[in-house]
């Protein structure tokens, strides 16, 4: 039995190896005509050979479960945040309460976060991540236990937000500042190159307060709808803000490069020691003007 419990630390062509030394001192003991031998020889092989197939099985069977168990799993395993599966269960179930009890309300902030691409490409991947679990980690310590934090893929988030009272329900604007607060100050420095790479958030909220949803009465047309506005209005939020349109999108006067720009200008001084507070009004005029 202590020798099949060593067994897992055994790679393949280390059986492979004592298998064949096997085979030629069986082969030398029958030569020598001790047929008694040979076969305690053989036997040994037979067991090798079949606890080697064993163990081959157990790590398919391992590999299969594994696997089930991560299409199953409603954890993002990065952040610990639940992911799109996740996500969809827990507004499937915040919509159906709000269809049993009057005033309550359903919210939904949807954030991309802005300069993160930056930093995966400058820092590479492992800081990616880095910069990610810490959004997911002040994300969480800024909204209140009953709100569900979700990573929906790469740098989206999703904030669902249950309120039994519609009187004490956010509005848009307080639930941006909340997000934009809790991601204050978070940038990756460049010591090399003596420059910030900050994160910013471009966000859209939308809840079934809202005129596109008071109609819709099923839990699947509204988890349908209240991503399709905070998505859109993310995207508004992104780039176009009534004055500036998809084409600008590269220019630094846009919005939310201006944020960006702000963000990094705010960071490159606090490292040279030059204290700001409260946010900083990046005003980037266009050449020419």
């Amino acid at each position: 039995m202590g020798d099949d419990k060593k067994l897992p630390e055994i790679t393949a062509d280390e059986v492979d190896a004592m298998v064949d030394s096997l085979y030629e001192r069986g082969t030398r003991l029958r030569d020598a005509g001790d047929m008694e031998g040979a076969a305690h020889m053989l036997r040994t092989g037979m067991r090798m050979f079949r606890n080697d197939f064993n163990l081959r099985l157990q790590q398919r069977d391992l590999r299969k479960a594994n696997a089930e168990l991560e299409e199953f799993s409603e954890t993002d395993a990065l952040t610990g945040l639940l992911n799109l599966k996740g996500y969809r269960r827990a507004m499937k179930h915040e919509l159906s309460e709000m269809r049993r009890f009057d005033g309550h309300v359903v919210g939904l902030a949807y954030i991309d976060l802005d300069g993160f691409k930056a930093i995966n490409d400058t820092f590479g991947h492992q800081m990616g991540d880095k910069v990610l679990k810490e959004v997911a980690r002040r994300l969480e310590e800024t909204f209140r236990t009953t709100d569900i934090v979700c990573r929906l893929g790469g740098d989206e988030i999703a904030i669902i937000l249950p309120y039994q009272d519609n009187n004490h329900f956010p509005d848009r604007e307080v639930v941006a500042n909340w997000i934009r607060d809790s991601l204050a100050g978070l940038s990756v420095w460049d010591e090399e190159a003596q420059e910030a790479y900050p994160i910013g958030a471009s966000i859209g909220f939308a809840s079934t307060n809202d005129a596109e949803l008071r109609d819709l009465s099923e839990p699947d047309d509204l988890m349908k709808t209240l991503i399709e506005e905070a998505d859109k209005r993310m995207f508004q939020d992104k780039w176009l803000d009534g004055t500036y349109t998809d084409e600008d999108r590269y220019d630094l006067k846009h919005p939310k490069n201006a944020r960006l720009e702000a963000l990094r200008v705010k960071a490159v001084l606090e490292k040279q020691g030059v204290g700001i507070e409260g946010p900083v009004d990046f005003d980037i005029t266009p050449e020419g003007s």
